[in-house]
């Protein structure tokens, strides 16, 4: 089903998105998929690199840990994925897979 919009007049179409499809690149197609993504269940994700709200398709398979200590003294580890967007810069990218690649040898 296409879902028209209406601005100052015109008609903009935002396609037919389907869940799990990858994010769009315009305003208004990116709310319309975002609905579609939410009512079929889909719930973002914190990136641990840059902080921003990712649905899952837009995450990579790696994941940042880190670990913390609670208001208690008791030590937690907390592992938050990674978006496609912060694995495809170049430099820090190779960097982060390697320290991944060395702490599953660990």
């Amino acid at each position: 089903m296409k879902r028209p919009w209406t601005w100052n007049g015109h008609i903009l179409s935002a396609g037919d998105p389907q869940p799990g499809d990858q994010a769009p690149e315009g305003y208004i197609q990116w709310h319309a998929w975002a609905e579609v993504q939410h009512k079929a269940g889909l719930r973002q994700k914190e990136c641990g690199k840059c902080g921003r709200w990712k649905y899952p398709q837009e995450l990579s398979g790696e994941e940042v840990s880190c670990t913390g200590i609670t208001p208690r003294g008791k030590k937690r580890t907390i592992t938050m994925p990674v978006c496609n967007a912060c694995l495809d810069d170049t430099e820090e990218s190779a960097l982060l897979r390697a320290k991944i690649a060395q702490e599953e040898r660990t």
